[in-house]
């Protein structure tokens, strides 16, 4: 089943006007659609859907050490808007600063520097927007 989306809900007003256009016989992919866009909308009511569900996303834990670039494969083309920090263990080692970019050899290059100059790499949970 495809995922609640806003791009899915905005689809639908169109899916709506294409309607109006259709014979009979297409009127069952329609309902079809329809129906599985209700079940979806009961489930957003119920709270099952997450953030990763509606945003184009990749959640990774990464060790990353203190004032080094880490440099990850993306395993995707697409170029990420954001890249945010979610998580750091352990807490003692907040991130001070934080910066990426993008490397020659299209992997993420992120850095971050650390409370407390630690010398043992710091569990890090990035979450990457594209």
């Amino acid at each position: 089943m495809a995922k609640l989306s806003l791009s899915r809900i905005f689809d639908s007003g169109r899916v709506i006007q294409s309607l109006s256009k259709l014979g009979a016989g297409d009127l069952e992919d329609f309902i079809l659609y329809l129906a599985d866009f209700a079940s979806q909308t009961v489930g957003a009511f119920r709270k099952t859907l997450t953030v990763e569900d509606n945003l184009d996303s990749d959640v990774r834990t990464v060790d990353l050490k203190h004032s080094q670039i880490l440099s990850i494969n993306l395993q995707t083309k697409k170029v990420p808007k954001h890249v945010w920090i979610t998580k750091v263990v352990p807490m003692s080692a907040a991130p001070l600063s934080f910066a990426w970019q993008m490397g020659t050899d299209a992997t993420l290059q992120v850095k971050a520097v650390f409370t407390g100059t630690p010398t043992d790499p710091i569990a890090t949970t990035l979450i990457i927007l594209f």
